[in-house]
């Protein structure tokens, strides 16, 4: 049994070849080839709105879990 199953990538990067660069793709496959669920906020996206943000992943970890969650944001 993994004691890890929710993964959260905050991306830094606009440009989608900077990110394969930096291999932030490869490292989601291979969490997810581990059973890993990866829930992504792109960090432009954090910056405009992060409550926003903060409330997706709150429902995203809600719908995994069945559990209600706090995020003191």
């Amino acid at each position: 049994m993994n004691i890890y199953e929710q993964g959260l990538i905050i991306n830094p990067f606009i440009n989608h070849v900077l990110e394969e660069q930096f291999g932030f793709r490869l490292r989601q496959q291979v969490l997810e080839g581990l059973g890993w669920k990866i829930y992504r906020i792109w960090s432009q996206e954090w910056f405009k709105n992060c409550r926003h943000e903060v409330e997706r992943l709150k429902l995203y970890l809600e719908e995994e879990t069945d559990r209600e969650i706090y995020l003191g944001i």
